[in-house]
């Protein structure tokens, strides 16, 4: 149960960590956010 109550704690992104899976596309996600924000300003 203490696991559990780490993922919380790191803001979900622990979770995503321990798949594997996940993290690498979570990471290419926010950088493609920075790049439509600019370009909407």
């Amino acid at each position: 149960m203490t696991k559990k109550t780490k993922l919380p704690q790191t803001g979900g992104q622990y979770e995503r960590d321990k798949k594997g899976a996940p993290v690498p596309k979570a990471k290419p996600a926010k950088a493609s956010t920075p790049k439509p924000t600019p370009e909407k300003e």
